[in-house]
C-alpha cells in the first residue's frame, strides 16, 4: 500500500518511527545520557511515544530531577516520642488547674444567680423566700457529708411551701467551705450557732426534699424578707451581721496556713440590700 501526495502522485510510504528513533532517537539510547538528556527523552516519550521511556536507562531520580523521601530512624522517633511525653507531662497539671478553676467559677456565678433569684422573687411576690444550702454525699465518699447543692423555697400563704427554682447542685468536686479561715468564718451563712437570722434542720424535711437519690437531707438556710432584705430576726445565735460569706473550694484541694486552698471563690451576701458580690483571690 502506498501513499499519494497532494498531486495524487504515488510516493513511497514514509519508514514508522521506531522505538527510540526520531527526533530523539539518539539520546534516548542510555548509556551516556545526562540529565539534559533524560528530560528531553521524557518529555518525548510522553509527547506521543510513551514506550520510548523504557530506553531510558536512569534512576528516576535522575530522570526527574527529584531526590526520594527517606523514612525516619528508630532513634529519630523515639526522640520525638521522648519530647512528646514530656509536653504532655506539663500539660497535664496546667489543663486540670484551669479545669478547676472554671468549676469554681461555674459554682459561684451559680450561687450568686440563686440568691439573685430569691431576692426578686421576695420582693415580686410579697412573700419570704427561704435560701437552703444541703449536706449531701461528697464526691469522694459516700459517708462523708458536704455543702454542695442548694435551692430557693417561697413561702407562700397558709405555711406552704413552694420551692422557685430547681434544686442546683454545685459542678463535680466544688463543696462550701466550713469553719476558720484568716481569723474569721469562712462561710458564716451557714453556722447557726453564732450569728442570727442562720437556721439549721439536722433531719431536713418532705417539704425541703431534694429529688431522688438524695431527699430529705441536712440542710441550712437563711430568709430573704419581702423588702429584700434578710431576716436576723431568729435563730440560736446571737450576733447580727451586715456581710455574710459562702466560700466555695474544691473537695480535695488542701488547705495553707490561712485555713483556705490556695484556689477558692466567696461570695458576700448584704444583709440590708440583699444584693451579692464575688471574691477570688
Amino acid at each position: 500500500m502506498r501513499d499519494f501526495d497532494r498531486n495524487g502522485n504515488k510516493e513511497p510510504r514514509r519508514k514508522q518511527r521506531g522505538i527510540g528513533e526520531g527526533r530523539f532517537g539518539a539520546v534516548c539510547s542510555g548509556a551516556s545520557m545526562t540529565a539534559e538528556d533524560a528530560r528531553k527523552c521524557v518529555a518525548h516519550a510522553f509527547g506521543g511515544h510513551r514506550r520510548a521511556a523504557t530506553d531510558c536507562r536512569l534512576p528516576i531520580a535522575q530522570i526527574t530531577g527529584r531526590v526520594m523521601a527517606r523514612g525516619f530512624t528508630l532513634v529519630e522517633m523515639l526522640v520525638v516520642m521522648g519530647i512528646m511525653a514530656v509536653m504532655v507531662a506539663i500539660a497535664v497539671p496546667v489543663l486540670s488547674s484551669l479545669s478547676g478553676a472554671y468549676s469554681l467559677d461555674s459554682a459561684g456565678q451559680g450561687v450568686s444567680a440563686q440568691f439573685t433569684l430569691a431576692r426578686q422573687t421576695a420582693l415580686a411576690s410579697s412573700h419570704p423566700v427561704e435560701v437552703c444550702f444541703f449536706q449531701i454525699a461528697d464526691y469522694n465518699s459516700s459517708v462523708t457529708t458536704v455543702y454542695r447543692a442548694m435551692q430557693c423555697f417561697e413561702e407562700g400563704d397558709n405555711s406552704t411551701i413552694i420551692p422557685i427554682s430547681k434544686a442546683y447542685f454545685f459542678p463535680a468536686t466544688v463543696k462550701i467551705i466550713t469553719g476558720q479561715a484568716n481569723g474569721t468564718d469562712a462561710s458564716s451563712l451557714l453556722d447557726s450557732t453564732k450569728y442570727l437570722g442562720v437556721y439549721l434542720v439536722p433531719s431536713g424535711d418532705a417539704n425541703h426534699a431534694l429529688p431522688p437519690p438524695y431527699g430529705m437531707s441536712t440542710y441550712s438556710y437563711i430568709r430573704i424578707r419581702s423588702n429584700g432584705q434578710i431576716d436576723q430576726s431568729g435563730g440560736t445565735g446571737t450576733t447580727t451581721w451586715i456581710n455574710g460569706t459562702v466560700t466555695l473550694a474544691m473537695e480535695t484541694a488542701p488547705l495553707t496556713s490561712t485555713g483556705l486552698p490556695s484556689n477558692y471563690v466567696t461570695i458576700q451576701i448584704n444583709s440590708i440590700t440583699g444584693t451579692t458580690r464575688f471574691f477570688r483571690p
